[in-house]
């Protein structure tokens, strides 16, 4: 690890993943553990256990992006705002507000010449992530259509783009085009992220490797580019992405919905009418749980109807899942429920739960589960208004 005696003074909040925030300052930082000094005193916060650093003092980042702004996506997964990108004799140059990076060709995934814009995003989107066997340039063909042509990428200049065609290489003006789109065979990736960092000027690096030295942080991001951002150019590091995985974000391994009564027709209707709801509620589109005059609501989660079983495949690595539990607080009091949950064969909570209960928090040892299976089943009162949202349901690593 390495040491930044001339960012003691910067100030940092660190957000754990379970349990409240921590203001202090920065004074040590790597992929491992970051040091912070509060009230004068350090604390070692192992990275594993962090969801985010921010710095309060930096300005936030910018969130427009201009037409003179060049989107480089790299293979790992970063995403850089440049002012300028070149390929010259096989080597990529992106130029950046506060530096210029060199780059290999096959570190790049995408770049976009243009601004993006509601009307041609989908279809940029479909065309970069459809399966391909050679490199694309994108043309844009009107403010409302793209379209795309296979061949071979070579230089790049702010004019043209030399790009080979049925054995020809043809100038293309980049006015002409959206963007340009390199082939990388299947397989074919950087380093596992540790943390993604963003910067005053909209990039977020997807990183490898970080380190604190002299008042700046280096980074290597995952397709292997090195890069220097100064204290005062970081606005947040996210941990969360390689320690948190949030249940709504993956696909169950089976889905069971139980009626109370057995209908005669329109049994799959009535299945996907309660089937679990993703990052939203039943009564409306955003999950809320506490006083249904104070509510506190949430962005991720997961909305479910009794009697529901999810059973979720796990690998080895998850230690904890976590949630904030209760029944949606716009039933003004109904519902009931049971909870259970499940670690392969053994049982790690039971609990009856009723619209009239305030939320509750759930922190359970999954280290070693194999098939986690949360269960929603029916309480005393029928089904009516069972819905129970498991609020920022996560599993850590």
């Amino acid at each position: 690890m390495l040491t930044a005696p001339a960012l003691g003074a910067l100030p940092v909040t660190v957000q754990p993943i379970t349990g409240p925030s921590v203001s202090g300052h920065l004074q040590q930082l790597s992929i491992d553990q970051a040091v912070v000094t509060v009230d004068g005193k350090p604390r070692t916060l192992p990275a594993r256990d962090l969801q985010s650093i921010t710095m309060p003092g930096v300005a936030k980042e910018k969130a427009a992006t201009t037409d003179d702004t060049v989107l480089v996506e790299l293979t790992g997964g970063s995403r850089l705002r440049a002012t300028r990108y070149e390929v010259a004799g096989g080597k990529a140059t992106i130029t950046l507000p506060s530096q210029t990076l060199p780059a290999e060709p096959n570190a790049i995934a995408s770049v976009r010449f243009h601004a993006p814009s509601p009307t041609l995003d989908p279809q940029w989107l479909e065309i970069r992530h459809a399966a391909r066997e050679a490199d694309l340039v994108v043309v844009r063909r009107s403010e409302t259509s793209l379209d795309q042509l296979e061949g071979v990428l070579h230089d790049v200049n702010p004019e043209t783009i030399i790009f080979e065609f049925d054995d020809e290489k043809i100038p293309v003006k980049r006015t002409k085009l959206e963007g340009i789109i390199y082939f990388h065979a299947t397989g074919a990736g950087g380093s596992k992220a540790a943390c993604t960092v963003h910067d005053v000027n909209g990039s977020v690096w997807s990183v490898a490797k970080l380190a604190l030295t002299e008042g700046s942080f280096q980074l290597v991001t995952t397709s292997g580019l090195t890069a220097t951002l100064r204290a005062d150019q970081v606005t947040r590091i996210d941990f969360a992405s390689g320690n948190v995985v949030f249940l709504s974000d993956i696909q169950p391994e089976q889905t069971v919905w139980t009626p109370f009564v057995a209908p005669r027709i329109g049994a799959n209707r009535l299945a996907r009418m309660y089937r679990p709801r993703l990052n939203r509620g039943f009564e409306g589109e955003q999950l809320w749980l506490g006083p249904a005059n104070k509510p506190t609501r949430y962005d991720k989660g997961i909305s479910i109807h009794s009697r529901t079983l999810l059973t979720y495949r796990l690998g080895s690595d998850y230690r904890r899942f976590t949630a904030e539990a209760g029944i949606d607080s716009r039933l003004r009091g109904r519902g009931d429920v049971e909870l259970v949950i499940t670690g392969d064969s053994k049982q790690l909570l039971r609990r009856s739960v009723r619209g009239s209960d305030p939320p509750f928090s759930i922190d359970l040892d999954v280290q070693g589960v194999k098939r986690l299976k949360i269960l929603v089943d029916f309480g005393d009162r029928l089904d009516v208004a069972d819905h129970l949202n498991l609020c920022n349901a996560r599993l850590i690593k």
